[in-house]
């Protein structure tokens, strides 16, 4: 890493050369610090370092009292698909509260089934009497402003068939994990998509550990590289799929997760996400956790603080 004042230096210095053409092979010296920090920058972008939130697949098959109905289609394509856990204590016939989970896995890879995904929060939602629904969405040949239309159909999905699948239209809560978070903190602002996808409003957002809120800005200085692959070249999109850019007016409260140990610092997103979020009128927080990205995602539903304070979050927006 570079100290304070030779990165000062460095960028005066790249600013200046920004004018003139040289350096070896002919490159700017702008261009070849940049190319510098990319190299410096590499080992954030690794795939193992994201690969560690997913776990491994879920053991929520063996969980006595779970009940589970796997790949209703939501959608016409065919990761377009979601698997509904419930209890089976319910002799109510009281509809249920909702967690929509939005697995992550760097817009490209994952599943609705991964452990850290599932397990901890079956385990704690349904005795609690809530439903917790996992969703799969397209990741082959596809970007992030498609994805977001699938969980906003995943979303509308739920919201109109309470009567089949048993839940309550009006208490469901988004929830998700890496990519996930910035698909679900994305959807919260994007109001077009609520309307083009028959959207009701929901009770709160829980985005677990997102890197990529301001995606516009991120994208268009020096980067880890696995997010190439899904936000591509063309800053329209990077605008488009940017949840700090989209978010102009109150949407569903937000409680922003974060790991204090993962490199990129994803702590300083999610503040300063937070606080445009306020300063529209809109609710946020933001909850630091001491633990590294899979944590974020696996510690949801296990005895602790980090729980305790989302189910706060969730109770003071009329949650179980």
């Amino acid at each position: 890493m570079f100290n304070a004042g030779i990165g000062a230096a460095l960028i005066g210095l790249a600013v200046f050369s920004s004018l003139f053409n040289f350096g070896s092979e002919g490159k700017t010296i702008r261009e070849l610090l940049i190319e510098k920090l990319n190299k410096a920058d590499s080992t954030v972008s690794d795939d193992s370092f994201l690969r560690d939130g997913l776990g491994l697949v879920s053991e929520a098959d063996t969980f006595p009292g779970v009940n589970i109905k796997r790949n209703i289609a939501y959608g016409t394509e065919g990761r377009e698909v979601m698997d509904l856990y419930t209890s089976d204590d319910n002799e109510s016939g009281e509809l249920r509260p909702v967690i929509m989970m939005v697995h992550g896995g760097a817009w490209k890879w994952g599943d609705k089934t991964g452990r850290y995904t599932v397990d901890n929060k079956v385990k704690y939602f349904l005795p609690r009497g809530y439903a917790f629904i996992s969703i799969n969405y397209p990741l082959e040949n596809v970007d992030p402003e498609e994805q977001v239309h699938s969980v906003g159909k995943a979303l509308a999905y739920i919201q109109s068939n309470a009567a089949v699948l048993g839940t309550d239209p009006d208490r469901i809560v988004i929830m998700g994990h890496s990519a996930g978070a910035h698909l679900v903190a994305l959807l919260t602002g994007r109001t077009d998509v609520h309307s083009s996808e028959g959207i009701l409003p929901w009770r709160g957002t829980v985005p677990l550990d997102g890197a990529m809120y301001d995606t516009a800005s991120r994208m268009a200085v020096v980067h880890p590289k696995i997010y190439d692959e899904p936000f591509g070249t063309d800053p329209v999109l990077w605008e488009l799929v940017s949840p700090y850019a989209q978010y102009k007016v109150p949407g569903a409260p937000i409680l922003f997760t974060c790991s204090t140990q993962r490199p990129d610092k994803p702590c300083l997103q999610s503040n300063r996400f937070a606080k445009k979020i306020m300063s529209v009128g809109g609710r946020a927080e933001v909850l630091p956790v001491d633990g590294g990205h899979g944590q974020v995602n696996e510690f949801v539903g296990m005895s602790g603080v980090y729980t305790e304070t989302i189910q706060t979050f969730l109770t003071s927006i009329g949650m179980p």
